[in-house]
């Protein structure tokens, strides 16, 4: 019980910490934001879209958060925590999204690079606890090779774990941190998120196939990232092709919806296995 009132005082912590920080930065850009909607076609449905996808991402993490602080014990290693985390994230991300499509057009070049970099990290930050989880999975499945007894050892595997999320942390932040290309940031953050996506997908499709994670269903899990991994391609395709009107972005946040939804059904339903 202690230890679940101690998860639950350091989340809304976070939670008030990290809102007020974004509402600051509504409150300095907010002239932006208004400006942008009225000399913009089509911004206003883009922020429609993006808030109502807050809306289902804060959905989803009130639910997986709530399902983890029912069991019995907490883990920080379990997967409804794992999963509530990369949505919460991904709702900041999300307010942040806003804000840089809302002051893409009007705001200054350094102000706006600077912006960008914050939600890179943002990006970074909310591909960790995928990256976490995969790499739990593929640890395992090396143990399971005779070459790769020393895997077997928990501690041990926990420690490879911590070592490469440590190196991709330190190595994607001072990427972020010393670029100073738009264009370029955008391409390493794709560089990525990519390999990330695809990794996960195989690590559902490795539990599907060893009839592993009963408690999800991991086939519908990989149509959800598999979906989600497309939307990440259909981004740059779409703005080569339709340009800087905001449509393009209108029609991947569909995608992104759409992909989501599927998630969290995989999520919620339990595999027949």
């Amino acid at each position: 019980m202690k230890r679940k009132n101690t998860y639950l005082s350091v989340l809304i912590f976070s939670i008030l910490v990290s809102t007020i920080g974004v509402a600051i930065l509504y409150f300095y850009l907010f002239s932006h934001i208004i400006d942008t909607l009225e000399t913009v076609d089509g911004m206003w449905y883009i922020l429609y879209i993006i808030i109502f996808r807050i809306v289902v991402l804060s959905v989803l993490t009130i639910y997986m958060f709530r399902v983890w602080f029912r069991q019995e014990k907490q883990y920080l290693t379990d997967i409804p925590f794992l999963f509530a985390l990369f949505f919460i994230i991904l709702i900041y991300g999300k307010s942040l999204d806003i804000l840089v499509n809302f002051t893409y057009f009007n705001l200054p070049k350094d102000q706006f690079f600077t912006l960008l970099k914050l939600r890179h990290f943002i990006v970074v930050l909310n591909m960790l606890p995928l990256v976490f989880f995969s790499l739990e999975m593929i640890l395992y499945a090396l143990s399971l090779k005779e070459k790769y007894q020393k895997l077997s050892d928990e501690n041990y595997r926990d420690k490879i774990r911590k070592v490469i999320i440590i190196i991709i942390c330190v190595s994607e932040s001072a990427v972020i941190i010393l670029n100073n290309n738009i264009t370029i940031s955008s391409v390493y953050i794709a560089i990525f998120v990519f390999p990330v996506l695809i990794i996960i997908i195989w690590v559902f499709y490795f539990a599907h196939r060893n009839k592993r994670l009963s408690q999800i269903n991991a086939k519908i899990l990989i149509y959800g990232f598999g979906l989600y991994l497309i939307s990440q391609f259909l981004r740059p395709i779409l703005h080569i092709q339709l340009g800087e009107i905001p449509y393009f972005i209108i029609i991947a946040e569909i995608v992104d919806l759409i992909a989501f939804i599927i998630i969290f059904i995989g999520l919620r339903k339990k595999a027949n296995y």
